[in-house]
């Protein structure tokens, strides 16, 4: 992790790339100067108490679920979601922290719910 110190106000033409400049640890000497890179750059950042990834989340009867994990399966949940970030929301109320969610493939636990049930 580093700091930017420095980002040019000219843009590539071409590559629409800027020259930036960060201060960065660097104890093993593994980064040399004028080493070029990709970087993510965060602008902010907010610690939450519970977020799931956006595939987690599916919208059954116009509301936004998950699928816990419990003893006998998986069960729909009703969630209140908050800001999104790259594949990330933030899950205000409905679901505890530790909870074990059903975090990809979900749509086939959305499809079994339409399934109608044993009506003997």
């Amino acid at each position: 992790m580093g700091k930017i110190i420095f980002v040019s106000p000219l843009l590539d033409k071409e590559t629409r790339s800027a020259r930036v400049v960060a201060a960065l640890d660097n104890p093993d000497r593994v980064w040399r100067p004028g080493s070029f890179v990709t970087a993510a750059i965060a602008v902010d950042s907010r610690q939450v108490p519970v977020a799931v990834p956006a595939a987690a989340v599916q919208t059954v009867d116009g509301r936004k679920v998950v699928f816990v994990r419990t003893p006998e399966g998986f069960e729909k949940r009703d969630v209140a979601l908050g800001r999104r970030d790259d594949g990330i929301v933030e899950v205000m109320s409905g679901l505890s922290a530790g909870e074990t969610i059903a975090a990809s493939n979900t749509f086939p636990l959305k499809a079994e719910l339409s399934k109608p049930g044993d009506e003997e």
